[in-house]
């Protein structure tokens, strides 16, 4: 169930609050404004509420979407590939889940992405090169997972970052 859709003419913003991510959309296409969908949809954001798998959120529902902050959900499963759509997001908090699995690849595609905080999963493998294109980020958190490796040289090419926390990996 959602708990509150903010509508605005500058943001819209949808809380989630329920135990089921899935229940989200069919709520959400019932709202009745032909100016407020997901479509349009800038924030979806949950903390401390039991969301289930993330692969469940369909990521096309939200091309507008800039902030998806959904920390402490319990969030299970992969990251999924698809999160690399969402190419307007300048943040992206799904820290203190139980997210599995590798960073993919796709996330060097949210290149308008400024905060990156995954820490606090069980996220395994190596870090990406790739990371290195996402010239806007200011905040790269990926501590607190089982990822191994070394630092990509391709970091240097992150100008705007002011905070690196690889603490508590591999």
């Amino acid at each position: 169930m959602v708990s509150s859709i903010i509508i605005s003419t500058a943001v819209v913003v949808v809380t989630i609050t329920s135990t089921m991510m899935i229940m989200l959309f069919p709520l959400a296409n019932a709202i009745s404004s032909p100016s407020s969908s997901t479509d349009e949809a800038e924030a979806l954001r949950s903390t401390g509420k039991e969301l289930g798998e993330l692969s469940k959120l369909d990521f096309s529902s939200f091309p507008s979407l800039v902030e998806l902050s959904l920390s402490d959900c319990g969030l299970n499963g992969s990251i999924p590939h698809q999160i690399g759509t969402l190419t307007q997001l300048t943040l992206l908090y799904l820290s203190s889940n139980n997210l599995t699995g590798e960073l993919p690849l796709s996330l060097a595609n949210l290149t308008q992405l400024e905060y990156l905080t995954l820490y606090s999963n069980r996220l395994h493998g190596s870090i990406s090169p790739e990371i290195g294109k996402m010239k806007n980020l200011n905040i790269l958190d990926l501590g607190y997972n089982n990822l191994t490796g070394v630092i990509p040289s391709s970091f240097g090419n992150l100008t705007n970052l002011t905070y690196l926390y690889l603490d508590s990996n591999q």
